[in-house]
């Protein structure tokens, strides 16, 4: 069986945390423009992962908890996707002290990658986002999403 594999976009707080998260795990970077997206969305595809933890920086006013996102609008760069309905994230994460589940993706290049893979049938049912808040300690965070992994595996 494939291990789980965590897409993470390059040059943010996300990279850092996958570089503690990522072993015994594949690790994929990505770049923040369209071409990056398309690519790992059907390497993803091609790979067929029993999960994906996707993660992405989060610079909002609410920065006390990782954000398990649940819901993907049909926005990017505040143009509406018209191909993309607005979408639930059937996420295999659970709540805790340190992450919380939230409504609000945003219309960045993390919901983008969202909707592609949520809409993309061989990887709709295993794939996860998380945003981590640029000030959020990296240790915890990586904590929290090893511990994530092991009460999934349970």
């Amino acid at each position: 069986m494939n291990p789980p594999v965590i897409v993470y976009f390059h040059g943010t707080i996300a990279e850092q945390v996958a570089a503690l998260v990522a072993v015994p795990h594949i690790a994929y970077a990505i770049e923040s423009n369209l071409g990056s997206v398309e690519e790992i969305v059907h390497k993803l595809q091609v790979l067929k992962p029993p999960l994906i933890i996707a993660l992405g920086s989060y610079s909002g006013r609410d920065s006390e908890n990782l954000r398990i996102e649940c819901l993907c609008n049909t926005k990017w760069r505040n143009t509406t996707l018209s191909q993309f309905p607005i979408t639930y994230i059937r996420t295999a994460l659970h709540e805790t002290k340190v992450s919380k589940f939230t409504y609000k993706h945003g219309n960045s290049w993390c919901n983008l990658l969202s909707l592609q893979a949520i809409n993309t049938e061989e990887i709709s049912n295993v794939y996860n986002f998380i945003h981590i808040p640029k000030t959020f300690h990296v240790e915890l965070a990586a904590q929290e999403i090893i511990n994530q992994l092991e009460l999934i595996s349970k």
